[in-house]
């Protein structure tokens, strides 16, 4: 950066003692600044940004008949902001303090799908029941009545962010995004290893600000699918006294779903996912006193 005479230095207006501002000489760019006699000026609750969020939701419901009862819902939906996650703390990401509209993209937050389907269940064995209708009191007791439950959760990743290690726009605030050169999308396929076409990304030259957006949705995060499920047996004790016995699993496919890779280009994980996000299958047994 060019290096011009320090006119508050000359002019005797310099109250710094040291540091860049007591020097003779100052870089160009800090004269350009609104208040280039300081070399930081901090934001305090400041209102920034703006968000919009639309969506289209849908439920259905079958009541409890048969021993089963279902409650599904999807939502279809889009989530915009110019600020990460709306938080003074990001803007690193703003390019120019002159133009929050400009980092108009995706929030970090949004995912375009999302499904859950819930459903109580009696199970057809014991008294009454398709299964075990003839048992005698003792087995029915511990055999029969039991109940099933369930939760289904699928849904979309959320969008990437990339970043660069370094910032070369020299802009003296402000961030800078990364330029896209090539298809981040792999046509061979995804793995934690390579979650996408790293090639596809290059630092921005020197003096520009990149040309990706503050988000982007063409590669996200891995997407989640998780299954919980329990078996509940009412045991009637006494009129007053009922005992509650809960089998539960959670995760119960096992299933992991992972952070998002490294996004920052040329990092040693560029690319790379380190880590799983969710909880590995979590069994667990309970027993409840209702009175």
């Amino acid at each position: 950066m060019e290096l011009v005479d320090n006119q508050y230095q000359s002019h005797g207006l310099s109250g710094f003692a040291s540091g860049p501002l007591a020097q003779p000489q100052i870089q160009y760019g800090q004269l350009l600044l609104p208040f280039p006699e300081w070399q930081t000026v901090a934001a305090d609750g400041i209102a920034i940004g703006n968000s919009e969020y639309e969506s289209l939701q849908s439920s259905f419901t079958k009541r409890f008949s048969n021993g089963v009862s279902l409650i599904g819902s999807y939502t279809w939906s889009k989530l915009m902001t110019d600020v990460a996650n709306g938080t003074w703390a990001g803007a690193a990401s703003i390019r120019s303090y002159y133009c929050v509209r400009c980092e108009h993209s995706p929030s970090t937050y949004d995912v375009p799908h999302r499904f859950t389907l819930s459903a109580v269940g009696e199970l057809p064995f014991g008294k009454g029941k398709q299964f075990g209708s003839n048992w005698n009191a003792f087995i029915d007791a511990f055999l029969g009545g039991w109940q099933a439950n369930g939760i289904l959760t699928l849904a979309s990743g959320q969008p990437l962010v990339f970043t660069t290690a370094s910032n070369n726009s020299y802009t003296f605030g402000g961030g800078q995004h990364p330029n896209v050169v090539g298809n981040p999308v792999l046509s061979t396929g995804q793995s934690i290893y390579q979650w996408f076409n790293t090639a596809a990304f290059a630092q921005p030259p020197n003096f520009s600000s990149g040309n990706l957006a503050r988000t982007y949705t063409g590669v996200r995060s891995d997407w989640t699918r998780n299954l919980d499920m329990s078996l509940f047996k009412n045991f009637t004790l006494t009129e007053r006294f009922h005992l509650q016995f809960r089998a539960e699993a959670f995760n119960l496919t096992n299933t992991p779903v992972f952070f998002a890779p490294g996004t920052t280009i040329n990092g040693a994980n560029f690319g790379v996912i380190t880590g799983q996000s969710n909880s590995p299958r979590n069994l667990q047994l309970g027993l409840k006193l209702l009175f």
